[in-house]
C-alpha cells in the first residue's frame, strides 16, 4: 500500500525511517543549532555540552529556564537546512507521488524532551488546529502532510502517541486559549479515554501523518532525552486528491 493511501484511507498515517548516513545528517543539523545557543547562553557550559551530546543535555547544570529558553525561534533550523530534509530518501518517496511537495521552513523544528520532565511533552491535538486558529499560513490551493523523525529515543519509553483513523471525524471537542503570544489548541478530552497510541520508534524511524490526526507527546521515561524533529509538507491539493484517486482505482 502506498503511504499516501495509508495517511488518507487508512490509519492516517505511514511509517519510514532514513539511512544510517541520513541520521547522521539530521543530527548534525540540530546539534549545530543547539550547541551555538547553549555557546552563546552558557559558554562556560559549551565543552561539556559537546562532549555529552544532546541526548544527556538533561545532565548540564544549565543556568536558565528551559521552557523559556527553547522557544520556537530557537528551534527552528536556518533555511540553509531545508535542501538537506529535500534530498532524504523519505521526502524523495514523497514527491515521486506528489511533485509539488516541499518543506515548509517555518515550521521545521526539533524539540528535545528531559526525562520526567512533563512540561515538556507536547499536549495531543490535530496540526490543523494549529492552522485553523491562525498559526501559519499557506496558499489556498495547498495542503499539509506531516512528518515526525525520531532523532534521539527509546522505544517504547518516550516518542509519539497517535490515534489511528482519527482523521476520518472531526468530533473530537478542543478549544483555543492565549499561550505564549499565540492561540492554542486545547483537547476537552481525555488521551486515556481517547485511547492514544505510543508508537516505538527507533533513532531514524519517521511517521508521516495526516493533517488531521490526534498526536502527542509522551512522558519520557527513559534514562535520556527525547529528540526529534518535526516537517511540516505543503503540496498542491488538486494535485494529492488525483493521486489519492488514481491509486484508489488501481488498488480496486
Amino acid at each position: 500500500m502506498s503511504f499516501w493511501t495509508e495517511v488518507n484511507d487508512g490509519r492516517g498515517y505511514a511509517l519510514d525511517a532514513l539511512t544510517p548516513a541520513e541520521l547522521a545528517e539530521v543530527r548534525g543539523v540540530i546539534t549545530d543549532q543547539y550547541l551555538g545557543h547553549i555557546r552563546g547562553a552558557a559558554p562556560e557550559l559549551a565543552e561539556q555540552a559537546a562532549a555529552v551530546g544532546i541526548q544527556n543535555y538533561h545532565t548540564l547544570p544549565i543556568p536558565f529556564d528551559h521552557g523559556s529558553f527553547w522557544a520556537k525561534e530557537k528551534r527552528v533550523p536556518p533555511a540553509s537546512a531545508v535542501p538537506v530534509f529535500e534530498r532524504l530518501g523519505f521526502f524523495r518517496r514523497i514527491r515521486a507521488v506528489l511533485p509539488s511537495a516541499a518543506v515548509y521552513a517555518d515550521d521545521l523544528m526539533w524539540r528535545v524532551v528531559r526525562p520526567n520532565a512533563a512540561s515538556d511533552v507536547g499536549p495531543v491535538h490535530a496540526d490543523k488546529w494549529f492552522w485553523d486558529a491562525g498559526n501559519g499560513s499557506i496558499a489556498a490551493d495547498q495542503e499539509r502532510l506531516k512528518v515526525w523523525i525520531a532523532v534521539f529515543t527509546e522505544p517504547g519509553k518516550n516518542g509519539l502517541t497517535v490515534k489511528g483513523h482519527s482523521h476520518t471525524s472531526d468530533r473530537w471537542k478542543h478549544h483555543f486559549e492565549f499561550k505564549h503570544g499565540k492561540m492554542k489548541p486545547v483537547l476537552d478530552e481525555s488521551p486515556e479515554e481517547i485511547g492514544m497510541e505510543l508508537l516505538p520508534l527507533a533513532p531514524g524511524e519517521l511517521v508521516m501523518f495526516h493533517d488531521a490526526l490526534l498526536h502527542g507527546g509522551a512522558l519520557n521515561v527513559g534514562t535520556t532525552c527525547r529528540v526529534s524533529i518535526e516537517v511540516t509538507i505543503t503540496y498542491r491539493a488538486d494535485e494529492g486528491a488525483r493521486r489519492l484517486s488514481e491509486l484508489r482505482r488501481a488498488a480496486a
